[in-house]
Parts: structure tokens; sequence; C-alpha cells
């Protein structure tokens, strides 16, 4: 008998969100991010099911992966190249590039007479991680377009603080870009703009431009703390799943796990459960972070394990040994998890280790 541990992928619900941001977006081109194995769920599952959209993922490798299983999409490698030979890999395979530092710009240039490839120009508007200086453009674009292999297909920017209700800093990074797309004049003609990920697309009507980025929104977490996955019509994607391996009853006082960081203030039924930190579920869950069981919600007390985890059963007395666990999924959202841990759903969903299968369903090749 397997160890009961599973992450079931609901390939419907992430075809449903995706429509979704397609809705928002209107006329502009609506980028799936599948980047980091697909936010956990699966980078060549997930891609398979859009068939007729542009992919971004954020390196090179990622999109060989894609490739090398037969994806055929036009695929955006949010972090560039790291070298020349990526940049040959990335022309030979028809990724297009985002360019945002000086020395890619030199590796672009050792690109072979007949080579050829498209890239984006990433500015910095103040996440300050990667980007062009603002001044800069000008000049950035001038070299590029010195180069007979290179394309500029558009210029994007990414927002650092567009999951908040203060829109300030989006809205002057959103200035900021627009003023850097005014001053380049009619250097910027036929560019395509982008800045909207997930929360700008959702929050932030102005961001939408040419092209947007959705990626949590994807796999049915909210990007924004204030207000729930639930009430943006989100399709929760991943269910962390697992079974009771056992159940012990506790008198007043016992302890329960590392730490004895719980003690049972009256007889207590608890249940452990196959699931801890080995598998991706966060070891800081603080106790009374909601498993669902059954048909309804139990806390969990005491410190997750590597390989489990208790819960109290005192509301659920008719709970037995091998009955089903939900840890996130249709009824427990993994922003909710993620709140009691002290962390966001980005890192639990990419967290789900490989000791955890992926079960797929409702595959649009199945259908």
């Amino acid at each position: 008998m397997t160890r009961p541990a599973i992450a079931t992928i609901d390939l419907q619900a992430f075809r449903a969100n995706y429509a979704f941001a397609e809705e928002l977006a209107g006329d502009a081109l609506c980028v799936a991010v599948i980047k980091a194995n697909g936010y956990g769920h699966g980078i060549c599952q997930v891609a398979k099911e859009l068939p007729a959209s542009t992919l971004a993922v954020a390196c090179v490798d990622e999109a060989m992966l894609l490739r090398a299983e037969g994806v055929k999409n036009p695929i955006v490698v949010l972090e560039g190249a790291f070298s020349a030979e990526e940049v040959r890999l990335a022309s030979c395979e028809t990724l297009q590039l985002i360019v945002h530092a000086a020395y890619q710009i030199e590796q672009l240039a050792e690109l072979q007479l007949g080579d050829s490839i498209d890239v984006w120009v990433k500015i910095n508007t103040g996440m300050n991680r990667l980007g062009f200086p603002p001044a800069l453009c000008d000049e950035v674009l001038a070299k590029l377009r010195r180069l007979s292999s290179v394309r500029v297909l558009g210029l994007m920017t990414h927002f650092s603080c567009a999951d908040e209700i203060d829109m300030a800093e989006t809205e002057r990074q959103l200035s900021l870009f627009g003023s850097v797309v005014h001053k380049l004049g009619s250097a910027a003609e036929g560019l395509l703009l982008t800045a909207a990920n997930s929360a700008a697309l959702l929050e932030h009507n102005p961001s939408r431009f040419d092209c947007v980025r959705p990626g949590i929104m994807l796999y049915g977490s909210s990007p924004l703390a204030h207000i729930s996955s639930e009430a943006l019509g989100l399709k929760a994607v991943m269910s962390l799943e697992s079974r009771i391996m056992a159940i012990h009853e506790l008198e007043t006082g016992d302890c329960v796990g590392y730490g004895g960081t719980w003690r049972a203030s009256r007889e207590t039924r608890i249940a452990t459960i196959a699931m801890g930190y080995g598998d991706g579920y966060p070891r800081h869950a603080e106790t009374g972070t909601p498993v669902w069981i059954g048909d309804r919600v139990v806390p969990l007390i005491g410190r997750v394990s590597m390989d489990m985890l208790t819960v109290d059963l005192s509301y659920h007395p008719d709970a037995q040994v091998g009955d089903s666990v939900e840890l996130w999924g249709k009824n427990i959202s993994v922003d909710e998890v993620a709140s009691a841990s002290g962390t966001i759903s980005y890192e639990l969903l990419t967290g789900v280790t490989s000791r955890v299968p992926r079960l797929y369903l409702n595959s649009q090749s199945e259908l």
C-alpha cells in the first residue's frame, strides 16, 4: 500500500481560470505564466492545456523542457539569457527573450548571421531587481535595432505593490512607464506594452495595455490579501490530500508533537495524518490552521513534523483511520493555510515536493 499523500490537479479548473484572465484582458494578449514547474502543478501538463496561448517561463532551461515535450507555443523567457549559448538555443527554439541588462545586448550581438530572435526590453520603474533605467531606454532600443538578427517586440515593466490596497506606488510606476514610452516617441511605435501581473489585471484596468501576464490567479489563488479567491471567482487547481493514519485518545495534560507545544486541556481525540513539511506542508502552520476531513473543518494542533501532522477531532467524533483529508484545495483555500503559516500561497504551491505524486484530472487531451 502506497503512502496516501497526493496532489490532485484539476486541469479544467486551470483552463477556467485562464479563460477568466482572458476575459479580463479584453483585446490584450494574455500570456500564461507557468514558471517554477507551473507553480508546482507541472509545467508541461499545464502548458499542454493552452495549445494556442503564449506562455512565460523564468529561464531557458524551463523553456527547453517544454520544447522537449513537444510544446510549440510562443514562449517568453522572463529572466532572459545567462550566456551566449542560451541566446543561440533561444534562437533555434524560437523563444522570446527579455533583455534587462547590457551584457545581454552583448550576447545578442554574438548571434551568427542568418539567426534571428525576438526580444522584449525590460524597464526598471521601481521594483529594482531587473531592468534598464528609464533614462537609458532610447539608447538601449537604438543598440538593439542596430543588430540585424534582433527584433524588438515590446517594452515591459513589473509592479512591486500591485497586490496592495494602496495603489500609490503602482500609479507612480505606471506614470513613469508611460513617460518613458512618451519620451521614446516614434521609436516606440509598433511596440507592445506590458505591465500587468495577476494583481494588476484584477484590480488596475489602466495597466493592461497590449499584453497581460497572469500567474498565481491561474492556479486558483488570490494575489490580493483583501479579496479571497472565492470572491474573485477563481477555482482551486491543486488539492493537497492525504489520509488519517492513526487516532489516539489523550488525557488532560497530554502533549502532542515535537516540543510539546500543544497540551490537551481535557480528554481529547486526535488524528495523525500522513503529511508533513517533507511533503511541502508548512512547518510553521499555527495551531488552529484549518484541515478538511469528511464534511467539516478540524484544527491543526501541535508542531508539523517532516512526515506527519496532527489534528483535533473533538468536533468530528465519527472520523476514522483511512478517512480522506484535504490540506488545501476546493474546501480549504491554500490562501488560508498560507496566512496561518506566515507566508504566501506561491511558496506553498511551488514547495510541494517531488515525493508527493501528482494526479491529473480533466485534461483537455482526454475530452
